[in-house]
């Protein structure tokens, strides 16, 4: 059993840079709502970074605290506690002292996103081997020769069903709960970059493509398909259902903008909620609202590392990157 923290220490992955650690008190009034990796979805969160009034402290480990690298692309955290860290070079488990790298074979290495199941199974999306499945000791793979298009996975999510979803850079696959997998066969998806997976609390899955199209899954089949027709939406980067309103996205985009409009009306007459006046060539790369605690609890997550600014949009929080 893992020993739980009396102060919670807040857990967030930041692509390309080390793991940066929240340490402080709880706070019950936090309003900032959740989505993380790990399936929770909008939950009330414990601790109010952004209005905490410099009340945490930030604690940066890299490869001198055992990761095999001073790089971060996912966090995820099963129910025994443990925090599992991928990035390029590989699986590392946190168990609140320290670091251990988690032998992986050579096509697993490069990892760009965790998933932790509704059964507790951590998933692992790689660039070049498929995706995995941990179980005990041991991985269940699926790549070409399982029927995966592209062996790059970017990400991995389950439906209400427990329908496994993957992102690949040529369409999406489907693990259905006999481990068996199948290509969505939609002539929309195919050679698609899908480079994410967005859940709300209505039963959708969205699926946002690297030229900013944007696909609502259910059931293991493409049900809607919309590209953006908004002049002020020239490239989407990112997208974050709206945890209160079905059908409402919030949106990031590559000039730096976050909007806010309704998927089912094609996101026409978008409501302009943010725009980035600190400088050119600013990115709205992710829109998030929480990361993790050690201590089984969620809050909503900043960052002072250098490149990534964060700025509170409504209960949402916009990571912005400098290009």
């Amino acid at each position: 059993m893992i020993r739980k923290f009396a102060a919670l220490a807040i857990t967030l992955s930041v692509l390309m840079f080390p793991v940066v650690t929240f340490t402080g008190v709880r706070a019950d009034d936090a309003k900032v709502t959740l989505e993380n990796s790990t399936g929770g979805r909008n939950e009330k969160l414990s601790v109010d970074l952004i209005h905490s009034g410099g009340e945490y402290k930030t604690v940066i480990y890299d490869s001198d605290d055992g990761l095999a690298s001073s790089e971060a692309n996912s966090i995820a955290e099963t129910s025994d506690g443990f925090i599992w860290v991928g990035g390029y070079s590989g699986l590392a488990r946190y168990d609140g002292a320290d670091f251990e790298t988690i032998e992986l074979p050579p096509d697993l290495l490069s990892i760009n996103a965790l998933y932790v199941d509704s059964k507790d199974r951590l998933w692992i999306a790689t660039n070049t081997g498929g995706v995995a499945l941990m179980v005990n000791d041991g991985f269940t793979v699926w790549n070409d020769v399982s029927g995966l298009r592209s062996e790059s996975v970017r990400d991995v999510i389950e439906d209400d069903s427990g329908l496994i979803y993957v992102a690949t850079t040529s369409g999406i696959a489907v693990i259905d709960g006999d481990m068996d997998l199948t290509v969505i066969d939609d002539e929309r998806l195919v050679d698609c970059f899908v480079q994410n997976f967005r859940k709300d609390n209505y039963g959708r899955i969205y699926a946002l493509t690297n030229s900013g199209e944007i696909f609502m899954l259910r059931d293991g089949k493409v049900e809607q398909y919309l590209r953006v027709e908004d002049p002020r939406i020239s490239v989407v980067n990112c997208i974050l259902p709206d945890p209160e309103d079905e059908g409402y996205l919030y949106i990031g985009t590559a000039q730096g903008a976050v909007f806010r409009g309704n998927y089912d009306g094609g996101l026409e007459e978008s409501e302009l909620l943010y725009t980035s006046k600190l400088m050119t060539g600013v990115n709205a790369w992710n829109i998030l609202t929480a990361s993790y605690s050690c201590a089984h609890r969620t809050v909503s997550a900043w960052s002072t590392v250098t490149r990534c600014m964060f700025r509170p949009t409504y209960r949402y929080t916009a990571i912005l990157w400098a290009t």
